[in-house]
C-alpha cells in the first residue's frame, strides 16, 4: 500500500469508494468531477476494505451504493460514472432524468 501511494503526485485530488461515504444523484457526481481543479485518484478497496492510511490520505469519501460491492462491481460502477458525468457535461442524451 505505500509503493501505491508513493505512485500518486501530492498535487491529486484522492477519492476514496467505500460504502460510508457521501451518495451523490448522477448529476451531482458530474458537478463533482468537474468542479475539481486538479487529477483525481479513485482509491477502490478490496475484500478487507481500505487501510486507515488510504481513509486518513483522502481528500474525499464517496459511496455508489450503502450496500458492500465487491471491488470488480465497484470498478464497473465507478467506470460507467465517469462516462455518464461526462455525458451530462456535454448534454448528451446517454443521461435521462
Amino acid at each position: 500500500e505505500t509503493k501505491q501511494l508513493a505512485h500518486i503526485s501530492t498535487d491529486s485530488i484522492s477519492v476514496c469508494l467505500s460504502e460510508e461515504g457521501q451518495q451523490f444523484t448522477s448529476r451531482e457526481f458530474s458537478k463533482f468531477l468537474y468542479s475539481q481543479t486538479r487529477d483525481l485518484v479513485f482509491f477502490i478497496g478490496g475484500p478487507d476494505g481500505h487501510s486507515e492510511i488510504i481513509r486518513k490520505k483522502s481528500n474525499h469519501l464517496i459511496s455508489f451504493s450503502k450496500m458492500t460491492l465487491p471491488h470488480e462491481m465497484a470498478l464497473v460502477v465507478l467506470t460507467e460514472q465517469l462516462f455518464r458525468a461526462v455525458s451530462i457535461k456535454k448534454g448528451s442524451k446517454y443521461h435521462r432524468d
